[in-house]
């Protein structure tokens, strides 16, 4: 049953800003006007619009009405002070129908061109149910369509999507059909997050990293499927793969203490298409809960609509629903009410167990398995240099050898990373590092790093790990003394992003927890503020006497959170990364597959090529003969390509050569940058051109005064960007050192280089040596240089 009451505009309202929320699909119509919104005092009512499911509107010469929907809510912006508009679903009857869709989008382009912030999500009759596919939403409502949009007022904004890695790397790209907005109201801070229908456990995690990277802000969640009309929750999902209402509050938003409203719809029968409930989450709050459809009305539902005005004065919610079509409201009891709505405090969660704890009490022969609470360990190198027995996980570190445990699955802002260790030997050679990683995002981290050395001597410093190059940002010498086998206590807190604030302390356990902090430094790295996972990193010096063997205990990780903490990152340039490759598989006759970015091809006998102890082998045993490993799928004409290269010789028995290859446009044609390694140790980097197998030199240089050593490491790297000509740029420096400026700097022309290409690494043995030589490959990343 359903009341219709008065047929104008509400009684006056106090100036307040409305958050529109708009459910029903937008066909061609003119573009109106707008009033632009004048400032709210910070106890001013607001308004929140809802307008469900339009699929019927979207064909039969009905999307007049969601014209008139969109209009209203332009015209009615300044009165009911209206802020955000978002749509809940099933914006076309037909997903795949290439009429309806244009439809949809012109209307809604209404909201756009009036700079009123709005939303959409995908309903269940708006995509592929089976595969999950998208192709007319992703066309016709792309995260472009709201990125930078000109949104009134300016503190408004389009927060991000399901597959802009903004919290780490995500999964899987769903473009738009999983974002968030943010806007502010009344004196709060609000967040949108809008889910697709029965989201899958891949858009619920991606929402639970939003939330938490927003504490502070009031959450409204808008999802297409929540109640039935009865205001119970099914518990069964419909979709393959995705979940129930009843899955969706019970694993979702009953334990994010900062959603305060969800809004849906999809049930409806007849005129019958609202009901609404309320149930306290985890932190013992209320969150109301709303559906709201009237599709099976006349005329597809005669553009009737729902609104939300708060009252921070008050505490209170008050729901109204109009349709602009007909002019009028309706006033029954399902259609008109107040609740209790909390608005003065965000809901703050009990205080937080460890996101990660690892006590090491399984027993395993080779790698780490799972933490106690689940997230799985991702190990570098050999699995054979990990185990875990005796209650503590236990890895191998190789002489000028490096390995690494992460937990990828783990994404937190602010995290304090603790881990207990023994080492044994505590230090040879130049030293033993050990680190804890915070923020880890792809192969980029911030660290604290532990260096022992053979009097047992210790320095800790506080490090930046980004695109393979390492940063002291600060360090010091501890007055402790640590001897083999002593167990010693690490932490790192992240904390807070632009700057970013990384804090360290080490301490023996024997002794009492320094009180204060003992480094200290800041960054503001772009890369690294926002969201990562954790784990541990481990290096031997190559004037090591011994493999060194270290046991870690009590690995926990806490999110210690910040009062206030900034918006996320804008986002990334689009396709930035084109390929990486850590190199931690093991690989015979061949390279695999990379990390990210394709398979690598390798040229001539296959067992002259391996992946072993986190690096990529070329083995060349016949002087005159070559190795080359490419990635053929990558093609960019601005690229950057960078690598940590290392020889198991000197050039003593015969001059040693490797290259990068930057563009790669024919199998015989490319540029490079090669590295010549002379017979007195001294390292020569060159820019090379090579047209149908002809080599030419454009430009060369010694580098530094440093002489190359057997197992030690250099990283490379080199441009090519543009065409008509090349602008080439290449550069060298040690592992561990400070990255320098561009040493080699050129430009070339040849014709039939001035093309995309593909990236590849040579390495080449000269035809008089006398033994053979093995060249190991490591952190290769490939970017697009962004002009």
């Amino acid at each position: 049953m359903h009341q219709s009451g008065s047929t104008g505009p509400s009684a006056p309202h106090r100036r307040r800003i409305a958050i529109a929320v708009i459910l029903t699909l937008l066909a061609a119509v003119p573009v109106f006007g707008s009033t632009p919104v004048a400032s709210a005092e910070p106890s001013d009512p607001f308004t929140f619009v809802v307008i469900p499911d339009t699929q019927n509107y979207s064909y039969s010469e009905r999307h007049g009405t969601i014209a008139q929907q969109a209009q209203w809510v332009v015209d009615q912006r300044d009165a009911l002070d209206i802020a955000f508009v978002a749509q809940v679903g099933d914006l076309v009857s037909n997903w795949d129908s290439g009429s309806q869709w244009p439809r949809v989008s012109t209307g809604l382009k209404i909201l756009d061109d009036a700079g009123v912030p709005n939303s959409v999500l995908p309903g269940n009759h708006d995509f592929d149910n089976t595969t999950g596919a998208s192709p007319l939403y992703d066309q016709y409502f792309p995260p472009s369509r709201y990125v930078g949009a000109a949104w009134t007022p300016t503190t408004a904004r389009y927060g991000g999507y399901l597959g802009q890695n903004l919290f780490g790397t995500d999964p899987i790209n769903r473009q738009n059909m999983n974002s968030f907005s943010l806007f502010s109201a009344g004196g709060r801070d609000f967040l949108v997050l809008n889910l697709e229908w029965e989201a899958p456990g891949y858009a619920l995690d991606w929402g639970r990293k939003v939330l938490a990277a927003h504490p502070n802000r009031i959450a409204i969640l808008s999802t297409h499927s929540f109640l039935t009309l009865q205001g119970t929750r099914k518990t069964s999902a419909e979709r393959p793969g995705g979940t129930s209402q009843a899955g969706l509050w019970n694993d979702f938003v009953s334990q994010q203490c900062s959603i305060a409203l969800v809004v849906a719809g999809h049930e409806h029968d007849g005129d019958l298409g609202e009901s609404r409930r309320t149930d306290q989450n985890r932190c013992g709050k209320p969150v109301v809960q709303a559906m709201s459809n009237y599709q099976d009305r006349a005329n597809g539902g005669d553009g009737w609509l729902r609104y939300y005005t708060f009252s921070p004065a008050d505490n209170t919610i008050s729901a109204r629903t109009y349709s602009p079509k007909l002019g009028r409201y309706e006033t029954d009891d399902n259609s008109q009410f107040t609740l209790p709505f909390e608005l003065s405090t965000v809901s703050s969660p009990p205080p937080p167990s460890a996101v990660v704890s690892d006590t090491f009490t399984r027993t395993l022969s080779t790698g780490f398995g799972a933490a106690d609470t689940g997230q799985s360990w991702s190990t570098s190198g050999s699995a054979a240099s990990y185990s875990v027995s005796g209650g503590l996980g236990r890895t191998s570190v190789p002489v000028g050898g490096s390995r690494s445990a992460t937990l990828p699955t783990v994404s937190v802002l602010d995290p304090r990373v603790s881990v207990e260790m023994t080492a044994t030997p505590a230090g040879t050679g130049s030293g033993l590092y050990t680190s804890v990683l915070g923020r880890v995002v792809g192969a980029d981290s911030y660290r604290a790093k532990l260096k022992i050395l053979p009097s047992g001597a210790l320095r800790l410093s506080v490090i930046r790990f980004l695109g393979s190059v390492e940063t002291t940002l600060s360090s010091t010498a501890l007055g402790a003394v640590a001897t083999a086998g002593q167990p010693l206590r690490l932490d790192l807190q992240v904390s807070g992003t632009t700057p970013t604030t990384i804090r360290a302390k080490a301490w023996p356990l024997s002794a009492s927890e320094p009180t204060n902090w003992q480094v200290t430094a800041t960054d503001s790295s772009v890369a690294l503020q926002r969201a990562g996972g954790a784990g541990l990193y481990n290096y031997l010096s190559g004037t090591a006497t011994a493999a060194a063997a270290i046991a870690f205990d009590g690995f926990t990780v806490r999110d210690v959170g910040v009062a206030t903490p900034p918006p996320p990152p804008p986002p990334p340039p689009p396709t930035d990364v084109l390929a990486t490759d850590a190199f931690g598989r093991t690989v015979t006759g061949g390279w695999g597959a990379a990390d990210t970015g394709g398979n690598w091809s390798v040229a001539g006998t296959a067992s002259r090529y391996s992946v072993a102890g986190g690096t990529g082998v070329m083995a060349i045993s016949t002087p005159g003969t070559s190795t080359d490993a490419s990635i053929g799928t990558i093609s960019s004409t601005a690229t950057e390509l960078r690598a940590d290269l290392a020889w198991n010789r000197t050039a003593s028995a015969g001059t040693l050569y490797s290259s990068l290859v930057v563009r790669r446009v024919t199998a015989t044609s490319d540029y490079r940058a090669k590295v010549v390694v002379a017979a007195n140790g001294r390292l020569q980097l060159q820019l090379v051109r090579r047209v149908n197998g002809a080599e030419t030199t454009l430009a060369a240089a010694v580098v530094g005064t440093f002489v190359q050593s057997p197992g030690t490491r250099y990283t490379v790297a080199v441009q090519a960007v543009g065409t008509g000509p090349t602008t080439l740029r290449a550069k060298l420096w040690p592992v561990g050192g400070t990255e320098p400026g561009w040493l080699l700097t050129t430009q070339d022309g040849a014709t039939g280089l001035q093309a995309a290409g593909g990236i590849g690494v040579v390495s080449y043995e000269s035809s008089s040596a006398t033994a053979p030589v093995t060249m190991t490959v490591d952190e290769l990343r490939v970017q697009r240089v962004v002009l």
